[in-house]
């Protein structure tokens, strides 16, 4: 591997791939989200590694595996992270998913209000409506719904 990004990527690549392998030996209903994730990961993952793999831009004289970085990660995105899974945590999928999309429409997007809200209502119908209600998964409901219970 020549960079800690290649090797990460492979990574991901090599623990989808172990999910989706694992969950053949599910029962139908359970190994329906372990697809429904894991086969559209597999597929970003390889394509990563071969972007990694196949374009790295050396920086210097001579081969070297220090590489310039085009975008990084600064400390809002592990900020919106970090906020987006204590969310989900405390109060679930059917919250913190609309959240999510409304807090990410806003900074990063620079949405209206009008379309944020629009977003997270698209979301919260899309989890809560379709996953929960209709396919009958079962989303994490959050600290707080185990805590009233």
């Amino acid at each position: 591997m020549r960079s800690p990004d290649t090797l990460l990527a492979a990574t991901l690549l090599m623990v989808f791939v172990a999910m989706v392998a694992t969950s053949n030996g599910y029962p139908p209903a359970a190994r329906l989200v372990p697809m429904l994730v894991g086969i559209p990961a597999i597929v970003l993952a390889a394509y990563q590694v071969w972007r990694e793999r196949a374009a790295i831009p050396l920086v210097g004289v001579g081969r070297t595996t220090e590489r310039r970085r085009k975008d990084p990660i600064d400390a809002s995105t592990i900020a919106w992270f970090v906020t987006f899974a204590l969310i989900v945590l405390v109060g679930g999928f059917t919250v913190g998913g609309p959240i999510a999309v409304i807090v990410s429409q806003r900074m990063w997007l620079k949405e209206s209000w009008r379309t944020a809200l629009i977003g997270g209502a698209a979301a919260f119908v899309l989890l809560y409506v379709c996953v929960d209600r209709l396919m009958g998964l079962v989303l994490f409901h959050g600290w707080i719904a185990l805590l009233v219970r």
